[in-house]
């Protein structure tokens, strides 16, 4: 049990504290262009059926292909489709069961701006939880045919294209170990800057 102990703050020391805060200026974040940009590019990637909205019926779309997969133990299959539906639900679709563009983008604004840090840190757990999903043999990387799997179940057929994305992080022994996973998708989602390397948006751009 976490014990919290209060200190009494005579009304002096509380009202300069205030008037402290009052001077001292306040650094805003804001997103740019750029980054609201991505985010545009990452909600048409996920919009599976092309039709315009972000649904329920696009998740479906992505976990039917993930129900046929011959796991060893249904129970695993299970695990996989139940996470994917929340994380679905929770991140992209903010507890919606359909939301446009604009929604989507301003709803990662908002939490952005709000509070930079914590918007950073929500999605490196997402993306990580994600890609631990996806990581069907739990071995803590990804295989070039899991990735693939990952990238046909969200209609991405360019064989081509795939692997030359795929190839495209740091390998290690012909694996992405979890964490570049993370890292390429958290720079996609966060990074402001348009001279950082960005691989996910430069591969959105070539057509994945």
């Amino acid at each position: 049990m976490k014990m919290y102990l209060a200190y009494p703050i005579s009304p002096v020391l509380a009202l300069s504290y205030y008037a402290a805060a009052l001077t001292v200026p306040r650094e805003l974040t804001q997103a740019s262009s750029y980054l609201t940009g991505k985010w545009e590019e990452w909600y048409i990637a996920n919009d599976l059926n092309q039709d315009g909205v972000l649904s329920l019926d696009d998740l479906e779309t992505f976990e039917e292909f993930y129900t046929k997969i011959d796991f060893l133990e249904d129970e695993q299959r299970n695990h996989t489709i139940a996470t994917i539906d929340r994380l679905w639900r929770n991140a992209l679709l903010g507890g919606r069961s359909e939301v446009s563009k604009d929604e989507f983008v301003e709803m990662l604004k908002t939490s952005y701006e709000s509070n930079k840090t914590n918007f950073v840190e929500t999605m490196r757990e997402l993306d990580r939880e994600f890609l631990e999903v996806i990581d069907l043999n739990g071995d803590n990387s990804l295989s070039k045919e899991e990735y693939m799997m990952d990238l046909m179940a969200a209609k991405h057929m360019d064989t081509f294209k795939d692997e030359e994305f795929f190839n495209s992080h740091k390998l290690v022994n012909g694996l992405i170990p979890i964490e570049e996973a993370v890292d390429v998708w958290l720079r996609f989602q966060t990074e402001d800057d348009m001279t950082k390397t960005d691989i996910l948006e430069n591969a959105l751009k070539s057509g994945l």
